[in-house]
Order: C-alpha cells, then sequence, then structure tokens
C-alpha cells in the first residue's frame, strides 16, 4: 500500500515512479507475476476479498528480473497492488493478498520510488479427478481461467485426500475459479468452484461428457481494439483477449475459449478501449471446438 504525503497548501503535480521487485516464496525474484495497481480502495478490497477482478488503473507482468515500474503516479493519492502468480511446476497459485504491503518510504514528487513484495503460497487445494467410467478417455488436460495447469492419465475410484496418486491438486487463490477439461478422444467439460481463503481440500469430479466448446480471436488488424472482453448468453463473462494470433488453438494462447452444453449460444464481444462491439451466435457440438474470428472493427 502507497501513503500519500498529506499536502498544507496547493502545489504544482510532480509524478512520482515506483519501481517494485517481486519474489516469490523461496526469496527468488519472479518473472511473469501478475500486477494489478489500484488508486481506489473499494475496488482494490472487491479484487483482494471477492476475487473481483475489474476496477485496477493498471495492469503489468514482471520482467525477468522481477520488477515492474508504475509511472505517474500522483503523490496526493494512495496506491494499491496486489500480485499473483500461477506457479504450474509447483502446482500453486502465490499471491499477496494476506500482506500488508510496505514501503520502505513515502511517495515523494519527481522520485522513483524502490519497494518490494514477497508472494505466499495459497492455501486452498482443489483434486480434480476422473472416474472409472471415463477411463477410454484419459488423458484429460485441465484449464482453469484459461490457464493450463496439467492433466490426468488415470482414473480414481475413491478420493482420501490431495496427495493421492491419480489426482491433479492445485492450490488456487481465494475467488471462482472456472475450468475446462478436454480429452484429445472428443470430449470436453467444463465447471466452477469457489475457493476459500483458508486451509482446505475439494475434490472435484468430471462427469459424463456432453460439452462442446467455442475459441475467439483477433487478428493484428484489430490490434488496435484490444482488450476484448467476450460474454456469452448476455451474463457469462467467459474472458478477455489481450493478443492477437492467426493460428487459435482451443485453449491456447491469445484466445479466449470455454465448453458449454451443446446447443445455440449468443456472444457479445466489446473492446474495453473503443467500445467496439461485436455479436452473433454460434453452435455448440459435442467434442468440437468451434471458432469465432472477429472481423475488422470500422
Amino acid at each position: 500500500m502507497l501513503y500519500a504525503c498529506k499536502q498544507t497548501k496547493k502545489v504544482t503535480f510532480d509524478p512520482s515512479n515506483v519501481t517494485v521487485l517481486v519474489k516469490n516464496d523461496l526469496g527468488f525474484a519472479q518473472s511473469g507475476a501478475e500486477v494489478r495497481v489500484y488508486n481506489d480502495q473499494n475496488a482494490y478490497l472487491n479484487s483482494k476479498n471477492n476475487g473481483f477482478e475489474g476496477g485496477y488503473i493498471e495492469k503489468l507482468f514482471t520482467d525477468a528480473s522481477g520488477n515492474i515500474t508504475v509511472t505517474d503516479l500522483n503523490t496526493e493519492k494512495e496506491y494499491y497492488f496486489l500480485v499473483s502468480y500461477r506457479d504450474r511446476n509447483r502446482f500453486v497459485d502465490l499471491n499477496n493478498y494476506d500482506q500488508e504491503y510496505k514501503f520502505n518510504k513515502y511517495l515523494s514528487k519527481g522520485v522513483d520510488t524502490q519497494a518490494e513484495i514477497t508472494l505466499q503460497p495459497a492455501k486452498s487445494i482443489v483434486g480434480f479427478y476422473a472416474p472409472k467410467a471415463l477411463t477410454a478417455q484419459l488423458p484429460v488436460v485441465f484449464y482453469v481461467d484459461g490457464d493450463s495447469i496439467g492433466a490426468i492419465n488415470q482414473t480414481v475410484a475413491t478420493v482420501s485426500g490431495p496427495n493421492q496418486t491419480g489426482l491433479l491438486s492445485f492450490r488456487f487463490s481465494k475467488g471462482t475459479k472456472k475450468w475446462f477439461a478436454y480429452s484429445d478422444k472428443g470430449c470436453f467439460w467444463y465447471g466452477e468452484v469457489n475457493v476459500g481463503a483458508t486451509e482446505s481440500f475439494s475434490p472435484v469430479a468430471i462427469q459424463t461428457c456432453n460439452a462442446g466448446a467455442v475459441k475467439f480471436h483477433v487478428a493484428d488488424e484489430n490490434l488496435s481494439q484490444l482488450p476484448i472482453r467476450i460474454t456469452l448468453n448476455k451474463s457469462d463473462v467467459i474472458g478477455t483477449l489481450y493478443g492477437t494470433t492467426d493460428t487459435p488453438t482451443c485453449f491456447g494462447k491469445n484466445v479466449v475459449s470455454a465448453a458449454r452444453d451443446t446447443g445455440t449460444v449468443t456472444y457479445v464481444a466489446e473492446s474495453v478501449r473503443s467500445g467496439c462491439v461485436w455479436s452473433g451466435t454460434v453452435k455448440l457440438e459435442q467434442g468440437m471446438c468451434k471458432t469465432v474470428l472477429l472481423p475488422k472493427c470500422n
């Protein structure tokens, strides 16, 4: 948290910069960590306590040295930083949600401030698994919030705990997690799990496959329209496009994908920057991943 020095008289705005070094729980600089910057306490607390993604004034990702720099900060305001990183090798989310963020000094006008945040592992574990009836569908690959987290290669008859063989167990940060799974044998699954902030374990089984999938993408001609938020059936927000690609793959990079029950769904895609809107319908079929290329916005 950045606390602004209170001024006793009106002064000319002279912006400050802050460079933040992010370290993981092992003490090493963490590249690729997401840093959301807030200047509104209510928006910050809503994100921290309820998992709400919006309300930030800037989203940055740490460089190879674990640093981000935020420029043009107003020393008369308070700033809040939420940092997260999904460590797929260790099957854990890292964040600073439970910490009081401390800087070594207040912001000063025209001064570059140095700060450091150390991340800690999330506490709640979700264990995905496949029952015996789905043996023919193995392996099954899982995505959470659009990120690939791993795969399961064997079925499980009963669940005894998070360390059981056959489970894909992951420590997730607090909030509602939308998950998707697919088998190259022709099945998709999807669901949501509410993750708490305290130590807990939630087993989640995939069931009979009855879903299709869709992927949205844009080419370079729409680069100026990014980011683009995509919603299904008026209220089902499935994600935001931040990059372009000419070679989209289902649940891949620079696409927004979702698995849902088979049938026709409506979609609305809206440019957060320009307000340009795309809309239409797409028919989902079991085991297929349909492609929607958003055309150039004129």
